[in-house]
């Protein structure tokens, strides 16, 4: 028997393109320093990197929690009132105020997990001590990909975390400045 899902009515429009150009910069998963011999500029990249595919992955599959482990808050508050803003409904507006994992629980509730994951890629790479920063593309320029510069802090899991920046968050922080 095929079972058909119902958007839930507050669920106005696709909500994945908007959150996939917020969240080009965001990272879950993916350990630095797992290899053995690596210098730490090539741990963090491969680390940064690792990040950013798990996320994308995390995204795609509607793996709310995984997408959220590696961000800060600061980026998650970031990132949603982005989004809300690009999704220009006030059925929206209320997950500005819930958790990372409730609100992305919330979204995948209306919607199917995508079939395939974005392809990513990850460049310029600069490492001081636990901040980087790495410029960020998902997507190509023919599909309407995003790029973006952003900035990461490692965690002491050792987890590279997005730190910083969503939409005008980018204009607050410039992701290039460590804190």
């Amino acid at each position: 028997m095929k079972v058909s899902r119902v958007k839930p009515a507050w669920v106005k429009r696709d909500w994945r393109q908007p959150l996939a150009a917020v969240a080009v910069t965001m990272a879950a998963g993916g350990l630095a320093g797992c290899g053995g011999g690596e210098s730490p500029a090539a741990a963090a990249r491969n680390g940064i990197r690792d990040s950013v595919g798990t996320y994308v992955k995390a995204i795609a599959k509607h793996d709310a929690a995984r997408a959220c482990n590696v961000i800060t808050g600061a980026y998650w508050s970031s990132a949603i009132l982005q989004l809300v803003v690009e999704l220009r409904s006030s059925a929206y507006a209320g997950l500005s105020r819930e958790t990372c994992l409730q609100a992305l629980t919330r979204l995948y509730a209306g919607s199917r997990p995508s079939a395939s994951v974005p392809k990513f890629a990850v460049s310029n790479v600069h490492v001081n001590g636990r901040v980087a920063t790495a410029h960020l593309t998902i997507g190509t320029s023919q599909a309407g990909g995003s790029s973006v510069n952003a900035r990461f802090v490692k965690a002491p899991s050792g987890t590279w975390q997005l730190d910083c920046c969503a939409g005008s968050a980018l204009v607050q922080h410039p992701p290039n400045l460590p804190r």
